[in-house]
This record gives C-alpha cells, sequence and structure tokens, in this order.
C-alpha cells in the first residue's frame, strides 16, 4: 500500500507541489503530471480542481490519457460542473471526494482507493487465469473428442487415402491452420510425396506434390525430429509456396519415418508447442493407419497365394474327372455283366472301385465349389 505511485494532477503548480509533499510524508511515491512529457507508471492518478470556471478542468488529465496514462483516477474537487459530470466516466473517474478536506482525511481516502483498485486489479487477474485455463480445458477437451473421433474412424475404415484425408482435416482444425498436408515417403525416390491435403486448391497442392530437398519436411524425413516456425518472417516451403507459421512432424511406423503431417498458416496466426503435441498424436494415429493398411494387404497378399494353391489343387484334380468317368464306365459294364458274370468277390470289389470313384468326383465338387464361394466380392 504504502509503495503505491501517484500521478498528480492538479491545475494550478502550487497545489500540485503541496499534494506532493503531502502524499510523499504519506508513504507513496509520487509524479507530478505536465502537459508535454509521457508520464510514469503508475497506480492511481489525483486529480485536483480548484478553478471551476476554467474553460477545459480536465485539460491536464486529458493530456495524461493521450500520452497513455490508463490508470483509475481520484477526483479531489469543491463541487461537481454539469460540464464536468458528462466527462468524469470517458476520463476513468473511479471516484471523488469534495473539497476542503483534511490532509489526513485525503490520505486516507487515497489510501483507501488505492486499496480498491489493487482489489478490482487482483480480482480482474484472477478472473483473466481463470477463463484462460477454462479454454484451455476446452481445447483440451476438443482435442480428445477429435483424437477419439479419428481413432473410431480408423478402426472402421481401410481406405488409406480417406483415413489420411480425415487426419490432415483434424490437423488443421486443430491447429486453426490454413493448410494442411500430409506427405508419405516414395521408397524408390527416397523424398516425400503429397498424398492427402486440406485448404490447398489444386494449384497449391499441384505445386507442393514434392517438397523441395531443402524443405522442412525434408528435414524432418532425414532427422525424425519436429519442426516449428513462426514470427515475422515468412518460412519458405517450396519455390514460391511460403507460410507465415508451420508445423511439421513425423510419422513413424517401425521407427522409421514413413511420412510427415504439415500445417500451414499464412496469416498472422502462429502455433504453439500444445499445437505440435496434438499434431504428434495425430501423426501417431496416421502410423496406425498406414500399419493397419500394409497388415491388410499381407493378409490379401496370404488370401491371394493360397487361392492360387486350391485353383491350381482344382485343376490338377479336374485332370482327373475323365479318367473316372472312364472307371466308372467299365465298373458299370462289369456290375451289369457285360464281361463275364462276376463272382460274388468280384462283385464286392468291383462295387467299392465304383463307391471311391463317386468319392473322388464328390471331393473334386467341393474343391470347385469353395474356390467359386472365395472368389465372389466381400
Amino acid at each position: 500500500m504504502g509503495q503505491a505511485h501517484i500521478l498528480v494532477a492538479a491545475d494550478t503548480p502550487e497545489i500540485a507541489d503541496e499534494l506532493i509533499n503531502l502524499l510523499q510524508r504519506g508513504g507513496f511515491q509520487v509524479s507530478k503530471a505536465d502537459d508535454l512529457n509521457t508520464p510514469s507508471a503508475c497506480d492511481a492518478v489525483m486529480a485536483d480542481i480548484s478553478m471551476l470556471r476554467s474553460a477545459n478542468p480536465f485539460g491536464l488529465l486529458k493530456a495524461q490519457r493521450r500520452m497513455g496514462c490508463d490508470a483509475p483516477a481520484i477526483l479531489f474537487v469543491p463541487r461537481v460542473t454539469e460540464q464536468m459530470a458528462t466527462e468524469i466516466f470517458p476520463l476513468g473517474i473511479r471516484d471523488l471526494a469534495l473539497k476542503p478536506i483534511e490532509d489526513d482525511a485525503r490520505l486516507a481516502k487515497i489510501a483507501e482507493f488505492v486499496s480498491k483498485m489493487e482489489a478490482e486489479r487482483d480480482q480482474a487477474a484472477i478472473q483473466q487465469r481463470l477463463a484462460a485455463a477454462q479454454s484451455d480445458l476446452a481445447r483440451r477437451l476438443e482435442e480428445m473428442s477429435t483424437l477419439s473421433r479419428i481413432g473410431r474412424s480408423i478402426g472402421a475404415e481401410s481406405n488409406i487415402d480417406t483415413m489420411l484425408s480425415h487426419i490432415v482435416e483434424a490437423a488443421v482444425y486443430l491447429a486453426r491452420a490454413d493448410e494442411g498436408a500430409v506427405f508419405l515417403v516414395d521408397e524408390g525416390a527416397g523424398t516425400l510425396t503429397l498424398r492427402a491435403e486440406q485448404g490447398m486448391g489444386e494449384k497449391r497442392a499441384e505445386a507442393l506434390k514434392q517438397p523441395s530437398r531443402d524443405s522442412d519436411a525434408m528435414a524432418v524425413l532425414q532427422t525424425g525430429k519436429p519442426v516449428l516456425k513462426g514470427g515475422d518472417t515468412e518460412h519458405k516451403v517450396k519455390t514460391g509456396y511460403l507460410a507465415r507459421a508451420l508445423i511439421n512432424v513425423p510419422i513413424i511406423v517401425d521407427q522409421k519415418v514413413a511420412g510427415v503431417l504439415a500445417v500451414y498458416s499464412l496469416g498472422l496466426h502462429t502455433f504453439e508447442q500444445s499445437d505440435q503435441a496434438a499434431l504428434t498424436s495425430l501423426a501417431d494415429y496416421a502410423a496406425i493407419a498406414l500399419d493397419k493398411v500394409a497388415a491388410i494387404a499381407q493378409v490379401q497378399q496370404r488370401v491371394d497365394l493360397a487361392r492360387a494353391s486350391a485353383k491350381t489343387v482344382m485343376n490338377h484334380a479336374e485332370t482327373l474327372l475323365n479318367p473316372i468317368d472312364g472307371i466308372e464306365a467299365q465298373v458299370d459294364t462289369l456290375l451289369s455283366g457285360g464281361f463275364d458274370p462276376l463272382t460274388e468277390k468280384q462283385q464286392g470289389a468291383v462295387t467299392r472301385v465304383k463307391q471311391a470313384t463317386g468319392r473322388l468326383k464328390e471331393v473334386i465338387g467341393m474343391i470347385r465349389q469353395t474356390i467359386s464361394e472365395t472368389d465372389k466380392p466381400a
């Protein structure tokens, strides 16, 4: 309290000097206002008006406001004229006291005013911190909801382009970016290729189809470390393609960089570490998507190999049908006595041959049906 800094704005130099001496004896830091010099930072302004007939009684206080002083003011005045009443609130006068007033009463009034203003500032600071905390919590919940939605989407989807589109859309949304992109590694060329984008448009997407060798995306590919850039200067993404701020994070699959997730700000908005953290989580989902697609491809390859093997077996089995038909014809002739009558023992043996050929044809039919069902679209 005693260290509060008071700016004295009195309409006569004599009264100003008296008030400065009084406040200094009361333990306050004091500055004297004038029309020409920028006022010092202060906790409160004490405006003292004696000349009520002045054409501009608040002239000195107005000058302080024009020069940037926004500290709350307390007014000491014999009475408030109609003209003054219209200017009190616009000038940031928060309290007033009528003169004449005893020195001790003036000091007490100033101390009470400063204490009240400090309490209001503390309350405002608490409310600002609370609002900031609530905003941060809301954003964290929003990120969790978005990441959960992306996880469910990846679980239900098998098309890699659709999954990557969902991921880059979420990246732009969470980072409040203007544009976003997913680049995947071209193993043969050792470069990155654009696979999904959001907000770029056809021309810019075509220009960024393959980032230049000196781009941040390629640096992420080589180092495996994320890049966050902002500031007042623009950053080169590729020749003819600049961004005011950017984030590039690696997509890592099996401990190797398989791609890069990037967002770009083209205007005044910049990115923070929290944005990079959100993109890192999304990059993990992109890695899950790529891993899932690779696993599906491996399973499909094994299915295709099994189907090809089954067809080969079927082709070989079908070559047996004609010989089996021939055997059945000969067996039927034997059983009908077309040659010589058979003994009971021969009859039994030939009958078992007929049953075996029938069973072979059943097995071939089952193989054919199984292959036919696997060829049907899922």
